[in-house]
Order: structure tokens, then sequence, then C-alpha cells
């Protein structure tokens, strides 16, 4: 079952979190590593309240793997059937002895094990495989679930690059739970003994928010409005296109009195000397402000030409990558 409940709490505390971490005008590279480490301590709350309400393991109860034999299930069973029954506890034990009568007799069972490892426990009266239809009907809710939260939650501008990343990571999700519940696709070996293949599949949906999370603060932090862009560099070329103008009318304006002070020749020979240093002053200024407009100007055309609706498509390779190392490691 999707955790739905701690998963829209999740997302409502990371909307205000990132509402608030981008607003303000620090540096990019703090205000990722500061939403990062929001996002993920916010998931580590939803991760604990998720696990603590998920049911205990048929295999923890009886200690035993998911690869092991009816031999093992057995001994174990016998094994702690005398510790924990009632005659032999101080406190009646009765429930957990149940619990492990129980874990018993749908371990011993094939078929009851078989459905127990890839849909859980609240199938155990009936097979879903032998409805597919209904079967599939389930999984395409789940994932209809996870398609509008997932669009709610990348409905600012800045968060829309993300989508297609958590398109192409949803398509991995169904591909994966697909061919746990409706093959023979088993969990890999290298993979903790008691994890199920429910149990995999559960932790996709609980993990599932983090993406999210995470894949929205990347594209926040990667995107450059062009708009905004444009309208800033318009504002600065305006800005200091004004400052120019002013240098050049004081330039002027000394150019004008130097040559009054040229024509008229009963002045001190001083006076021109201090106007032509004043005028080789100004034209310093306004060649060092004629370089920085330039700069800026290229700096912030530079900006603009790298804005992008899709800042991460040029990293798709990395997902043909992991799509072969998931292939590989589940066959």
């Amino acid at each position: 079952m999707v955790p739905v409940l701690s998963s829209l709490l999740y997302f409502a505390a990371v909307c205000a979190a990132l509402s608030y971490l981008f607003r303000s005008s620090v540096n990019r590279k703090n205000q990722l590593l500061g939403a990062l480490t929001v996002v993920v301590a916010l998931f580590s709350v939803k991760l604990l309240y998720d696990i603590n309400d998920m049911p205990k393991s048929h295999y923890n109860v009886l200690e035993v793997g998911r690869r092991d034999t009816t031999l093992d299930i057995r001994r174990n069973y016998k094994r702690l059937s005398k510790i924990h029954h009632p005659d032999k506890q101080n406190d009646p034990g009765f429930d957990h002895f149940q619990t492990i009568k129980t874990s018993y007799d749908i371990l011993m069972n094939e078929e009851q094990r078989d459905i127990y490892n890839r849909f859980g426990g609240e199938y155990l009266e009936f097979d879903p495989r032998k409805d597919e239809i209904k079967l599939i009907a389930d999984i395409a809710v789940d994932y209809l679930l996870w398609l509008v939260l997932g669009y709610l939650m990348t409905i600012p501008v800045a968060a829309r690059a993300s989508r297609t990343w958590l398109s192409i990571l949803g398509i991995g999700l169904v591909a994966i739970e697909v061919a746990f519940k409706l093959t023979d696709t088993t969990v890999p070996d290298w993979m903790p003994e008691r994890l199920t293949e429910h149990e995999f599949v559960w932790y996709m949906h609980c993990c599932f928010p983090l993406a999210v999370a995470c894949l929205r603060v990347v594209a926040e932090s990667l995107f450059v409005d062009p708009d905004q862009t444009s309208l800033r560099v318009l504002r600065d070329v305006f800005v200091q296109q004004k400052n120019l103008g002013v240098q050049l009318q004081q330039l002027q304006e000394l150019v004008d009195l130097q040559q009054e002070v040229a024509d008229a020749p009963s002045q001190d020979a001083a006076i021109p000397e201090e106007r032509l240093v004043a005028i080789q002053d100004k034209l310093s200024i306004l060649r060092d402000d004629a370089e920085r407009i330039s700069e800026s100007t290229a700096h912030s055309i530079k900006e603009l030409s790298q804005c992008s609706a899709n800042p991460g498509s040029g990293y798709y390779w990395i997902v043909f990558v992991v799509l072969y190392g998931g292939v590989y490691f589940l066959q």
C-alpha cells in the first residue's frame, strides 16, 4: 500500500521549506546544499514513521531468510516455540506465540509464501495474479496518485525541468513493480536476505517522494529565468549607459574649459596643465567604465544564452547507465 498520508505531509513541509530557502538571494551552491539537507532531514522523519507503521515481516518473526528451505523454517519454529510457549513464560505470551504460529503456517505453504513475498499479507486469501486486469488497475491507480502529487510538487516554473526526470524514474518504478508482481523475477541475492519483493516495492513507493523533492531542488538551483535575465541585462545596460553619458558630459565640460584657457594667453600656464591632468584622469575613468560595461554585458549575455527549459538535458546518458545496472542486478 502506498504511504499516502505521510507523503502528503512530507510534500507540504518540503514545499514550505523550499519556498523560503529559494526566496533568499544567497549563493546558489549554498542554497542547493541547504535545501538538500532540509529535504533529507524531513524524509528521515517520514521514513521512521512509515517503518514504524509497517507490519512486522513473517521472516523476521521466525528469524529466517526468504531463500531458506522448509527444513530451516521448521527448525526455527520449534526453537522459538519452546522459548515463547505460554507455559514457559512468566507472563502470558499467547499473542506472540500465535504470531509465530501464523508466520510458520504461511511460510510453510509454498503458494501462500509466494503470494506473501510478492503482495504482502493482505492478499493471502486470493492470488492477485488470477485477476491480472484488477492487478494492473491497482498498480495504475498507485502511479496515477504519484503522477498527480509529482505534478503538484513541480508547479513552480523553476521546478518544471524535473518533470522529465520524474517521468523516467516513474517508468523505471513501474517496470520493476510489474516485473515483481506479474513475472517470476525475484529480489537479487545481494540484497538483505529477509527483504521480499513486496517490501522492495513498498520501499520504492516510500522513497519516491524523496526523489521528487531532490529533483525539484536540483531543478530550482539550476534554473535561470530568461525573462528576468533579459530584463536585468537591459536594466544594467541602461544604467551603465546613463553613467557613461554623465562621464562624457563632464569630459566635454573640461575640454571646453581647456579650450577657453588656451584662447586666453594672459592666464597662468599652470592652469592648463591642471586641466590636462583632470582630462587624463577623466579619460582613464571612462576607459575603466567602458571595460566594466563590456565585461558585465558579456557575462549577462553568456548567462542568458545558457538559459534552458531543461538544464539537465545533457545528463540523460546517466539514465541509460542506471537502467542497465538495474536490469543487470535484477537478472
